[in-house]
């Protein structure tokens, strides 16, 4: 079986001659047996069903919507992620995000992105702006360094929650962690995968810039599309971060949507494929309704919401999404903010 690294904003795999469109790094594979445990609803049971153990030529992953939710303090962001899937064939996948820092996991609510969404839309009235909808090889040999493979990663977490199956690693040994990542499909059955350079040389860069975790999650994928339970994922950061770069060896273009929302003025960078479509301050305590957890993360009385539009070709956004501190006068010189007109 032979397997090429494509992705979307945090990463994609597929097989031969795929064209894939997701928010993660999805690894397609095809273990012998699915654990009962990832057949936890009727989407993913039709998806087994329909599979039934054979592997298919070639395989595209869609992903017809994406809503984030990032809320940073200065020292920690909580990032909430709700994705819609669906594959051309049936096909088992493996989710794959990475962070600056150690996460902690839990599952969210589709009403928690709803219902900030109408919170920021309360604040500004303006409406935004139309925009168009997002569509939808060799590996090293091991030799004798099997020890140092099997010790490039430490498993810190590992839960099965809802229909997501969550593991949480630290990266050990850069150098052989891929093999790591590819020792893990061993133990589902899978006899043979591999892992182009290129898709290699991303995560290395990430590796590079101190970002040692990574959260997999396990999945199965079928042609009707899957709206997936949000997870909310909370880690220490010294600024706003949304990993986009592992996505640039993904072709044509595509929209992701982020609300921000900060306890002080932020400019966000790079700002050649962000767009600022609504903006308002709003009372820290209107997030009691949706999160006590989130209301006692924030500190500042007043906060910064934002919505970013991620737009253009994302073969060209080489860089993650940063945000950093500012003033109010730096953000906007004439102390007017219009937004969305």
């Amino acid at each position: 079986m032979c397997v090429r690294f494509v992705s979307v904003l945090c990463g994609m795999v597929a097989l031969c001659n795929a064209s894939v469109f997701a928010d993660g790094m999805l690894i397609p594979f095809h273990p012998k047996v699915i654990p009962p445990q990832w057949v936890k609803n009727d989407a993913s049971k039709a998806a087994w069903e329909s599979y039934g153990g054979q592997a298919p030529q070639s395989v595209s992953i869609y992903e017809p919507g994406q809503r984030a939710v990032i809320l940073f303090n200065g020292n920690e962001e909580i990032l909430l992620l709700s994705t819609e899937l669906h594959a051309s064939s049936p096909t088992a996948a493996l989710e794959v995000v990475p962070f600056p820092s150690e996460p902690k996991v839990k599952l969210g609510e589709f009403q928690m992105l709803l219902d900030m969404e109408a919170l920021l839309i309360q604040y500004t009235p303006v409406p935004a702006p139309p925009r168009p909808h997002p569509h939808a090889d060799g590996v090293r040999s091991a030799g004798g360094v099997e020890k140092r493979i099997e010790n490039a990663a430490r498993i810190t977490f590992h839960e099965q929650m809802g229909a997501h199956d969550l593991t949480v690693a630290e990266v050990k040994d850069k150098e052989y962690f891929s093999e790591w990542v590819l020792k893990r499909f061993q133990e589902w059955g899978v006899e043979e995968q591999t892992m182009g350079e290129e898709y290699a040389a991303v995560i290395d860069r990430y590796l590079l810039r101190k970002n040692a975790w990574f959260v997999f999650d396990s999945l199965l994928l079928g042609n009707a599309v899957q709206s997936r339970q949000p997870v909310g994922y909370r880690f220490s950061t010294d600024r706003m971060y949304y990993p986009l770069e592992i996505s640039s060896l993904q072709k044509g273009d595509t929209v992701v949507d982020l609300l921000v929302v900060t306890d002080t003025p932020m400019k966000f960078q790079p700002r050649k494929f962000l767009r600022e479509i609504r903006a308002a301050r709003v009372p820290r305590r209107e997030l009691r309704r949706i999160s006590k957890t989130w209301e006692s993360f924030m500190r500042s009385d007043n906060l910064y919401m934002s919505m970013l539009s991620v737009t253009g070709d994302i073969s060209k956004m080489t860089r993650d999404v940063y945000g950093n501190p500012t003033t109010e006068a730096e953000l906007n010189p004439k102390g007017t903010r219009v937004v969305g007109r």
